[in-house]
This record gives structure tokens, sequence and C-alpha cells, in this order.
């Protein structure tokens, strides 16, 4: 079992990928945006964060993950995007080692990315 920070603006998807993670035995805490995962990280350590790309209004999913990263550094990352991967990646790497999973996305990729991260 791993302990999960999703930072994910839209409450469906929050719920959505929430109920997914606990459904597999995982732990996991879902935040609304960036600012929200900043202060959970307080008394949640996790093992990985689940980000959406552009989650937040004051910041972005990226941004949250570089702040999260700051205070974790050995915190995984699995990117939610509809950009391109490229783009993320690009975007993003000097945040390497992290996944990327598009959306939509289907269960079984967000799960074997974030086992992936926990391997």
């Amino acid at each position: 079992m791993a302990r999960v920070l999703i930072v994910e603006d839209e409450t469906s998807q929050r719920y959505l990928i929430s109920n997914l993670l606990t459904c597999h035995g995982h732990e996991a805490v879902a935040t609304c945006g960036p600012l929200d995962a900043a202060q959970a990280i307080e008394w949640f350590r996790p093992d990985v964060v689940v980000a959406d790309y552009h989650a937040g209004i004051d910041q972005t999913g990226l941004e949250a993950a570089e702040t999260l990263r700051g205070v974790l550094p050995n915190v995984r990352l699995v990117f939610v995007t509809q950009e391109s991967k490229e783009i993320l990646e690009e975007d993003a790497r000097h945040l390497k080692p992290f996944r990327v999973v598009n959306q939509p996305w289907h269960c079984q990729d967000l799960m074997g990315a974030v086992q992936a991260e926990l391997d």
C-alpha cells in the first residue's frame, strides 16, 4: 500500500482517482489544487503524487510538483494531462523521473503509472 496525494481541480476527476487508488489498496488524499497540496504535505507524506498538469488557478500541477519535490525530494510523480507527452516532458524535464498519463485516461493506464513509480 502506498500513500498517494492527488492534485486535481475537477471534483469528478478527484473523486474518480481517489476511489480508484483506494480500491487498489492505496491510501489517497485528494486536494483541489496546488495550494491545498502544499498544506496537505504538512500532515500527509505521500510516496507518489498524481497531479493534473493544469490543476489550479494560482499554480499549475507542474508548479505544485516543484514545490512538493522541494519538501520531499524523493516523492514520485505522475502527471495527468491533455497536453502531448512531449510538451510535458520538455516543461518538466528538471523533475525527472516521472510518468505521464494522457487524458482521457483509462484505469489500467493510471494504475500502471502509479505502480511503475512504486517499483
